[in-house]
């Protein structure tokens, strides 16, 4: 898992942050939630993790891994008729 942060205090309190994860995703998953729940907090342990389960519960799950050639035909159709994004 990747994680990008960018963080403006001032003091001690969070002036803005921007957050994002990236792991299965083609672009980094932006946490805009968890970035307006943390602003005006204190920079301190438990803000931090606060924003950390925040992040566990917003990040998306991995995609499943296809087991069955029956199973890539369907996807292969999916993926042409436009239903599923393609995968690298």
């Amino acid at each position: 898992m990747n994680v990008a942060s960018a963080i403006k205090v001032n003091g001690n309190q969070i002036a803005e942050a921007r957050l994002a994860v990236a792991r299965w995703r083609r672009r980094p998953l932006r946490l805009e939630a968890v970035e307006r729940a943390i602003a005006g907090k204190p920079l301190n342990e438990e803000t931090a993790t606060m924003a950390g389960e925040m992040a566990i519960e917003a990040r998306s799950p991995a995609p499943q891994r296809v087991q069955d050639p029956a199973d890539a035909q369907s996807r292969a159709r999916a993926v042409r008729g436009g239903a599923l994004p393609a995968t690298t």
